[in-house]
């Protein structure tokens, strides 16, 4: 597993783009990563993404972000599959404990 950046050097507006409902069996991650390395600038590439079965809402239908801030980065306690953006491979790769 590559090591993770810490958490001072990780710009949090950039920190982790969410996918949801899609099959991570037969989603094209290389795709995904060619494609966003393609059409945004590096500093805009999302370094981790998630894959959500749900999305937790409030009864106004706005986000709830409290979980997953006190989840951050950490694949203990993620129970969602998890990717980080590898330079050196160029690729996301899955995230497991």
């Amino acid at each position: 597993m590559p090591l993770l950046p810490s958490p001072q050097i990780i710009s949090l507006k950039r920190l982790t783009a969410f996918l949801y409902d899609i099959l991570v069996d037969s989603f094209d991650f290389d795709g995904l990563y060619a494609y966003l390395n393609k059409q945004l600038p590096a500093y805009a590439n999302p370094l981790f993404l998630r894959v959500q079965t749900n999305v937790e809402t409030t009864t106004t239908f706005k986000y709830t972000k409290g979980r997953l801030v006190e989840d951050g980065y950490d694949p203990k306690k993620i129970k969602d599959a998890f990717y980080f953006r590898s330079v050196d491979e160029s690729k996301y790769i899955p995230l497991d404990e």
